[in-house]
């Protein structure tokens, strides 16, 4: 289950657009230069984005398995839909 992964996966962004800004920083000023550590810094965000696509496809499973299933989804429960109301008509 990946449910508990969106915390841990947010910090690891932040934490890699603050390592990122420092590098800048100081590669800008010729203090420091990434060389290798860009690879693993490249890495380190593909993993990074490849988890947070597969959270967000396991999320949408399971929101298609609900509304296969006969349930709402939570948007539909916390704001039903008015059908006689002129506003909900398209054309």
């Amino acid at each position: 289950s990946l449910a508990g992964w969106g915390p841990k996966l947010m910090g690891g962004l932040v934490a890699l657009l603050i390592v990122g800004a420092i590098g800048g920083l100081f590669s800008l000023f010729g203090v420091f230069s990434f060389g290798l550590l860009d690879v693993v810094y490249c890495a380190i965000a593909l993993l990074l984005f490849i988890s947070f696509v597969l959270i967000n496809n396991k999320e949408a499973e399971n929101e298609n398995k609900n509304s296969l299933s006969g349930h709402d989804g939570p948007l539909l429960r916390t704001f039903p839909l008015r059908t006689g109301s002129r506003r909900t008509k398209l054309l």
